[in-house]
């Protein structure tokens, strides 16, 4: 294939054999994407107008990036992600112009899906017909085939078995006999009907989502944050320096000192002061619950390394800080998070 126009990056999920009924001559089938495999194909084939995510390698191989995806985007060309690891990536750039397909991208698009556990499997690539674990992702279609998707205690067993090890075998040790036959003689394999779906499909009948007015997706955003910044305290002092400087305004006193206690305990330059005011006179009346609260606090004191309560104790006398204002800290910093999260200020330095 001397001038493909679209690359598709596929192999566990569907083989490429099976896949040459519904492709064509100028359709150039590779293996799951790695990182570089991208920016090699638009290099080797310069008429490429569409690429194709399905199936790609993460954990001990490095994984496509981001930017990667992001550069080809820039460079005009369609990028399209289902099925697996495709609906993920389609899923966390879709604001940035990526374009997601089928019903796995959906329920990572609804909020259904939340981890890449739920499509990832262990195979051998160019073995066919390897044994290959079961995805998380097609044993929720099968249990909503039986009409029991509804049952928690029984995703979440299935689901504790590292993808690695969800084999048939290791599931039948978690379920019931009745219910491990069921889930085998009615198995749905929902990757690889998207993929299906996809080709057959004529792309004027596509419903491939329209990413130009979605809003800015934060599950992507806080993992390239958990990635760059180890610790609150850098990820909002990085903020805090790029942020625009706003002119003073004049806020309340109480909401001055509240920010000169954050600035306190987490060390952050005095010069913050202002903005961080600022912020939080927008965020008045914005509340969060007391559990995200208390897990931020237990986030934050192991970042300080302030697990225990006498070292915390020590850590506020020594800033002169009120004990009955730790409560109202944590919470201001929750905000601060929230706020830069929902601004995007991290893909600034993309």
């Amino acid at each position: 294939m001397n001038n493909p126009n679209r690359v598709i990056f596929v192999d566990s999920t569907v083989s490429h054999k099976e896949l040459l009924e519904y492709t064509t001559s100028r359709d150039l089938l590779l293996p799951g994407i790695r990182r570089g495999d991208l920016i090699r194909a638009v290099g080797l084939h310069p008429n490429l107008k569409s690429i194709v995510i399905i199936d790609g390698v993460f954990e001990e191989q490095a994984s496509i990036t981001h930017k990667e995806i992001l550069w080809a985007l820039a460079k005009g060309l369609e990028v399209v992600g289902l099925a697996s690891l495709g609906a993920l990536r389609a899923y966390e750039l879709m604001r940035f112009g990526m374009k997601g397909y089928g019903k796995i991208f959906r329920q990572y698009e609804e909020g259904d899906l939340d981890g890449d556990d739920e499509v990832s499997i262990v195979y051998f690539p160019g073995l066919q017909n390897s044994t290959k674990t079961i995805p998380m992702i097609n044993i929720r279609a099968t249990l909503r085939r039986l009409s029991i998707e509804e049952n928690n205690e029984l995703i979440t067993s299935i689901r504790s078995i590292h993808f690695r090890k969800r084999t048939w075998l290791e599931i039948s040790k978690k379920v019931s006999k009745v219910i491990h036959e069921s889930l085998m003689k009615n198995y749905i394999d929902l990757k690889r009907e998207d993929v299906i779906s996809f080709f057959k499909s004529s792309p004027e009948h596509r419903e491939v989502t329209d990413t130009s007015n979605i809003e800015l997706n934060l599950f992507f955003i806080k993992n390239i944050v958990k990635k760059r910044y180890p610790t609150i305290t850098s990820f909002l002092d990085y903020c805090l320096s790029i942020m625009p400087r706003a002119p003073k305004i004049t806020t309340k006193k109480s909401l001055e000192e509240y920010a000169q206690n954050i600035i306190n305990y987490l060390d952050l330059p005095i010069g913050y002061v202002d903005d961080i005011a600022k912020i939080l006179s927008e965020l008045i009346g914005f509340t969060f619950n007391s559990e995200r609260i208390k897990k931020a606090s237990r986030m934050i004191r192991k970042e300080q390394k302030l697990t225990r309560q006498s070292d915390l104790l020590n850590f506020i006398s020594r800033k002169k800080i009120p004990i009955n204002s730790l409560q109202g800290i944590y919470e201001g910093i929750v905000k601060l998070e929230a706020y830069f999260l929902s601004q995007a200020y991290v893909i600034k330095s993309l």
